[in-house]
């Protein structure tokens, strides 16, 4: 990779881009992600997968030629969620966010097999979180991941899912 760090290759990366050389500014932007990963800041690979996938959507209009990028990035957002789950404080802004993007990079692909898992998957999750709020007596954070579990239910339509969920919201 040279002397530069990932901080550097992105800084250049963007620096490329907005002087209009795309190719060579998209490949340093590659270069950090690799760089963010192998040095174990899977956030910042994602986010940078991410933002590589969603450019060669934007400039070739072919899903194929971006799903690499948007894999890497999703199953990137996955460990950095199993991550936050097994924290002793999950933080739910955190785990919204990764979820979402998750989500999301499914959605761009069109991947409706991977969509439904993962957000069955999430509803789970924030279901137990709800529960083990409930159980702790944390009501406004049970609340909040209840409510999170709930939008997820909806998505897969789970009709017996989010009626419970909206019976214990009430």
């Amino acid at each position: 990779m040279g002397l530069e760090g990932p901080e550097e290759l992105e800084q250049l990366a963007f620096k490329r881009i907005n002087e209009g050389k795309l190719k060579e500014g998209l490949k340093f932007v590659l270069r950090a992600a690799k760089g963010y990963e192998e040095e174990g800041k899977k956030e910042d690979a994602a986010r940078l997968y991410k933002y590589l996938g969603y450019i060669l959507l934007e400039r070739t209009k072919l899903i194929e030629k971006s799903r690499p990028s948007l894999l890497k990035s999703a199953y990137l957002y996955i460990d950095l969620i199993e991550k936050e789950i097994t924290r002793p404080g999950v933080n739910l802004d955190t785990l919204d966010e990764y979820c979402s993007n998750v989500l999301e990079v499914f959605l761009t692909l069109n991947d409706e097999r991977n969509l439904m898992k993962y957000a069955e998957e999430f509803a789970a999750i924030y279901e137990d979180l709800g529960n083990s709020y409930r159980d702790n007596d944390d009501i406004t954070m049970a609340i909040r991941a209840y409510e999170s579990a709930y939008r997820y239910y909806k998505i897969i339509d789970s009709i017996e899912s989010y009626k419970r969920i909206a019976e214990i919201l009430i």
